[in-house]
C-alpha cells in the first residue's frame, strides 16, 4: 500500500485501506490507497508496518499530540538523551530512549501526547 505525506500546512482527513477516516496533520504520513488532497507526496510504495494512523519525523524537545486514537505507538529515536514523558500533566514520570532503538507503548485510550526533552530527531508511528 503506498504511503503519502502530507506537505501543506492544514490538516486533511483521508480515508485508510480499511475505510476509517484519518486526520493527518501537516508532516505527518499515511498509509493508504485513496488520498484526496493535491498536497500529499507519496513516499513509498510499500507501507512500514501495517496499517499507520501517525507517522511522523519529529525533532525534540517539543510535544506530539493526536495519539489517543493509536493502539500501540512505536519510538525510534536517532540520539542519546532523548526522554519522554507521556501526558505530561498526568504523569510525572519519563523515559529515556536508547539511540537506534525502537520500542512499542500500549495505548488504551489513555495517552493522547507525548512530551519530548533532550535534542534529536525521533520517528514516532502510530498503528
Amino acid at each position: 500500500m503506498p504511503t503519502y505525506r502530507n506537505d501543506s500546512d492544514k490538516a486533511y482527513r483521508v480515508e485508510d485501506a480499511e475505510g476509517n477516516s484519518v486526520l493527518v496533520l501537516p508532516g505527518q504520513s499515511v498509509e493508504t490507497f485513496k488520498i484526496l488532497a493535491s498536497t500529499f507526496t507519496k513516499t513509498a510504495d510499500t507501507p512500514y508496518f501495517s496499517l499507520t494512523k501517525v507517522r511522523v519525523d519529529f525533532t525534540s524537545p517539543g510535544t506530539q499530540t493526536g495519539l489517543l486514537g493509536c493502539s500501540v505507538i512505536r519510538l525510534t529515536a536517532k540520539a542519546e538523551g532523548i526522554s519522554i514523558k507521556c501526558n505530561v500533566a498526568a504523569n510525572t514520570n519519563s523515559y529515556v530512549l536508547p539511540a537506534d532503538t525502537t520500542i512499542d507503548i500500549k495505548n488504551n485510550g489513555e495517552i493522547e501526547s507525548l512530551v519530548f526533552t533532550g535534542a534529536g530527531d525521533v520517528t514516532i508511528e502510530g498503528y
